[in-house]
């Protein structure tokens, strides 16, 4: 499913706390949490069901605490993986749209992260093993790599022990 695509703006470096606007989105960043939340994808509580098939209160508790959203780029053939996070402090963030951090939005294209800006992506429902795998912060990412690989190690040493 296609939707537009907006950036989280955040407070100037002096910490002030002002009211930031994009593409016509109210954004509160003192009421968003951590500033640094770019494994998250900032979506309506209706996208959800559009994503996903179901609402999200019927969803168990483990299904709540990470949903992931794999989001496409038709332009540059590039895609991300993202958790779905439904903040109702955002103002005006309709079904349509999709909230990115701009280090997620930098990885969604090759070359200016604002020419993407405004434009549609794809969302779909995403997988958590490609999210653990192209994490955006590095030391989880090499953890599921590092993690992957010594299983693989494990099944190879049973294997030859059993042959053996």
């Amino acid at each position: 499913m296609k939707k537009t695509l907006i950036a989280l703006n955040f407070p100037a470096s002096n910490g002030s706390s002002i009211l930031n606007q994009v593409n016509g989105v109210n954004i509160f960043t003192c009421k968003c949490g951590k500033l640094d939340l770019e494994d998250t994808a900032y979506l309506s509580s209706g996208a959800y069901e559009n994503i996903f098939g179901k609402k999200r209160s019927k969803v168990g508790r483990c299904g709540k605490l990470l949903s992931v959203v794999k989001i496409y780029n038709p332009e540059s053939r590039l895609s991300i993986y993202r958790k779905y996070q439904f903040n109702p402090d955002f103002q005006g963030i309709n079904d349509d749209m999709i909230a990115l951090h701009p280090a997620s939005i930098r990885e969604l294209v090759k070359e200016d992260n604002s020419e993407i800006v405004g434009k549609t992506v794809e969302v779909s429902k995403g997988n958590r093993f490609c999210y653990f795998w192209r994490h955006p912060f590095h030391a989880t990412r090499i953890s599921m790599k590092l993690g992957t690989f010594s299983l693989f190690l494990a099944v190879i040493s049973i294997i030859v022990t059993i042959i053996l």
